[in-house]
Order: structure tokens, then sequence, then C-alpha cells
């Protein structure tokens, strides 16, 4: 099963086979990391904000991979994985989970009053740890997941929060709240997002 980028690394180097040959990831994160800088000015200067989630999740995927890795660039991913200890769904059942999780997530984010409180808490909890849940792509899941968090904030008028954590003991406390989240456990997680807004949104 191939491993993914959103939970601790195994400790063994990984390879990937691209357009420029078979890279280690440290040899492809720099390219990763100018296209995904891409991605957040074309983020910010709004161009993907009529776009529907499905499709944007796509599109945001084949925006950072397409000329590095074209075989699984905008595609869901065609084999089952293990991140982690946690093992995603198969591989046949992610168009339906990814159309529901759409499906979902819009009629959550039609029912916010506003982008404060409580319900946004659900609402972004929701969109990160099912979406990570389900990993639909076979890699670049976590890059993907945090330009598609970047786009969603802007849709909701927040200012953009920086998802990343900013020592070990955070990045800790976040890859043991996806693992509840994988247990259907959401508090973890909800409780860091209570934490990234209360930085940009001090009471």
């Amino acid at each position: 099963m191939a491993s993914g980028t959103t939970r601790p690394p195994h400790s063994a180097t990984r390879y990937i086979e691209t357009s420029f040959g078979i890279l280690s990831y440290l040899e492809l994160a720099p390219l990763l990391a100018e296209r995904v800088e891409d991605a957040e000015v074309e983020i910010l200067e709004r161009k993907f904000a009529e776009v529907p989630i499905r499709e944007l999740l796509l599109q945001l995927h084949e925006r950072i991979c397409a000329d590095l890795t074209p075989e699984i660039a905008g595609r869901w991913r065609l084999r089952d994985v293990r991140v982690g200890a946690h093992e995603a769904p198969p591989h046949e059942q992610v168009p339906v989970l990814m159309h529901n999780y759409a499906a979902d997530l819009d009629a959550r984010l039609a029912s916010l009053a506003d982008g404060r409180g409580e319900e946004v808490v659900d609402v972004l909890t929701f969109a990160e740890g099912r979406l990570l849940y389900i990993h639909p792509f076979e890699d670049f899941n976590g890059r993907v997941s945090r330009l598609f968090l970047t786009e969603l904030l802007y849709r909701l008028e927040l200012p953009v929060i920086d998802t990343a954590a900013e020592s070990t003991d955070e990045s800790g406390d976040y890859f043991r709240a996806l693992q509840a989240y994988d247990q259907r456990d959401p508090r973890p997680l909800a409780e860091i997002w209570r934490r990234r807004i209360k930085k940009i949104l001090p009471e």
C-alpha cells in the first residue's frame, strides 16, 4: 500500500516516479512548494471562487502536480492506501464518498448564519477531518487539504489561517486529532480549530 503525506512519515525514505525521474520526497518537496505557492496566489486572486467543491479539489490537485506526476494528477486514487495507522476507504468507494462529502459540506456551509462561533468550527472540522479520512488522492492529500481550507476561509470571509504546526508538540497534537477523527471523535480536531481561529479573531 502507498503511504501518504498527511500523517507522521515512516522512517524509510520515500521515492516517487515523476516526470523528472524517480525522486525522493526531499527532492520533490521544493518542486511541489513552488506549485503550491502559485496556487495560493490564484486563491488570493479568487480564481477558484465559483468552482464547486468536488471540482475544486480535483483542480487543486492537478494544479500542484500535473507536470510532476501526470498519471495521478487531478484524479481520485485508483489503489488502496494506508496512512500511518489509518486504512483509508477502498479506492472504488472514493468517487461516491467525495460526491457525498461535497454535498454534505455544501449543505453545512449554506446553513451557517455567519463565519463565527461554534458552527464554523464544526464546519471546518468536518471539512478537514473527513477529507483526510477519505484520503481521495494517491498522493499530496495534505497539500491539497491546506489549499482547500484556505479557499474555504476566503469563502467564509475569514482571515487566512496558517494550519501548519509550529512545533513538534503541535504536530503531535494534530496527528493525534486526525487519528481521533478517524475513530469518529471530532473533538480534538475541533479544539485545534478553536485555537486556530482564536489566533486570528481574538476575543
